[in-house]
């Protein structure tokens, strides 16, 4: 199972998302979903990449997205969500808490704990090289 709590902002997290977003349970990891090279547009093949690898939005890096993604598991899983800032030692932390039916995260910024909480809230998991939603 990977630790979503250690997820790193970036267009892994965000390829993440999209496919939990869009009910894209069994994808295989090692097929290259995830490792492909990101380009502009939906699904585009590349000479030397595979066809159907994702150009997904900037979730875990632009508060726009990451909104975007806090509405929709809000829709589906919690009565409430809370977005709290800590301010602690080493910096600023925001925590991401989808209610009573949903997980909590935490991130360096407010978009990655969105998307943090977000995968936790849909049951993100990695078992067997396939990518498993439980939503």
């Amino acid at each position: 199972m990977m630790d979503i709590d250690k997820l790193e902002a970036g267009r892994e997290t965000d390829a993440l998302v999209w496919l939990a977003l869009n009910g894209k349970a069994g994808e295989m990891i090692d097929q290259g979903i995830l490792g492909c090279r990101y380009v502009d547009g939906d699904v585009q093949p590349h000479a030397g990449y595979p066809t159907g690898h994702i150009s997904p939005p900037y979730y875990s890096t632009d508060i726009a997205w990451a909104w975007e993604v806090l509405e929709k598991v809000a829709s589906k899983a919690a009565g409430w969500v809370r977005l709290r800032e800590r301010v602690c030692d080493d910096g600023t932390i925001w925590e991401c808490d989808f209610g009573d039916y949903g997980e909590a995260a935490r991130g360096e910024t407010v978009s990655l704990a969105i998307c943090r909480a977000a995968l936790k809230t849909m049951g993100v998991g990695n078992q067997d090289n396939y990518l498993v939603v439980k939503w």
